[in-house]
């Protein structure tokens, strides 16, 4: 029961392992097909994840960073765009 249980944790995280790996070619592609192919990888391995769910927690992590940046570099750039212009 013991080495079926590992076998199991070793096939799992095999599988992670090389659909991580074969998604390397997406860092490189446009936001938009790398926000999808995250989608589709986040319901892969785990079902319950919605886009909405994923579109949420990506845009708190820009208003994360944002935050940091504008704490730490005040008179970026950045801050000196409307927000209109920013496309999240």
């Amino acid at each position: 029961l013991t080495v079926m249980y590992n076998f199991g944790l070793i096939y799992h995280w095999k599988k992670q392992y090389r659909l991580i790996y074969k998604q390397n070619i997406f860092i490189y592609m446009s936001k938009k097909k790398l926000e999808r192919q995250v989608t589709i990888i986040a319901q892969y391995l785990q079902s319950y994840v919605t886009y909405s769910i994923i579109d949420t927690c990506l845009n708190n992590i820009v208003q994360e960073v944002l935050s940091h940046l504008k704490a730490k570099y005040p008179k970026h750039s950045a801050f000196s765009i409307s927000s209109e212009q920013f496309t999240f």
